[in-house]
């Protein structure tokens, strides 16, 4: 299997592509939250046959979810400003969630 440059195992590009982007903004604990989010992404990328989220760095990975989900809010995500490093990755303009939900 040919991996991305920089990649240096299987396991390393899998925590990349798949880990929540809550993982980037370092939350106080680990919660089931970020195993479920993986899932999902994992899931996707089986229909879509490629990843969900390719950025190649935390923030522009960041960014990516952020373009989908929408920019995190009060009413959204009521915790998310408590988050270390939430005002460092801040994306530089809100966007609005374009996923549907069914």
């Amino acid at each position: 299997m040919l991996l991305p440059r920089g990649c240096r195992s299987f396991h390393a590009l899998q925590l990349h592509l798949t880990r929540g982007g809550l993982c980037a903004l370092h939350p106080p604990r680990y919660a089931t939250s970020v195993d479920m989010w993986s899932a999902g992404c994992i899931l996707a990328e089986l229909v879509l046959r490629k990843p969900l989220f390719p950025g190649k760095t935390e923030l522009e990975q960041l960014d990516l979810v952020f373009r989908v989900m929408g920019t995190p809010s009060a009413a959204t995500w009521p915790s998310h400003a408590e988050l270390p490093r939430f005002e460092t990755l801040r994306p530089k303009e809100t966007y609005t969630r374009t996923l549907e939900e069914r």
